[in-house]
């Protein structure tokens, strides 16, 4: 749970290599005097030399949907070339007075080698 404050979040250091693909899935939901949801989950990377890695448009961020019910928040990611660490990232953004997120089951599934979207490049 992160409540009240400025905002925070929680960061995860898992070990990948390039090209590999992971399904992650957190259940969250909000307490807000005014509404509005303010909880997020997403995922940045750095590079073998612990640096944040340049490639931000490979860092899929999904947020909580208006509703105070438990709620999935699910990615889809792709590991960069150059990337030796995914960094898992629940959090919140200046929850205010009252507010409070909860973040629960946080998992992270390795998907089989020669998985394939259909938004995959043939």
């Amino acid at each position: 749970m992160i409540r009240g404050g400025a905002g925070g979040v929680y960061l995860q250091d898992l070990r990948v290599r390039p090209g590999e693909r992971y399904l992650c899935l957190a259940w969250a939901r909000y307490r807000s005097s005014n509404g509005s949801p303010v909880g997020h989950f997403g995922v940045r990377f750095r590079t073998a030399a612990n640096r944040w890695h340049p490639r931000m448009d490979r860092e899929p961020k999904v947020n909580l949907e208006p509703a105070k019910k438990w709620q999935p928040l699910i990615l889809f990611v792709v590991v960069p070339d150059k990337a030796a660490h995914m960094i898992l990232m629940p959090g919140v953004d200046h929850p205010g007075k009252g507010a409070a997120v909860y973040f629960d089951d946080i998992a992270v599934y390795r998907l089989p080698v020669g998985f394939r979207t259909r938004s995959d490049p043939e």
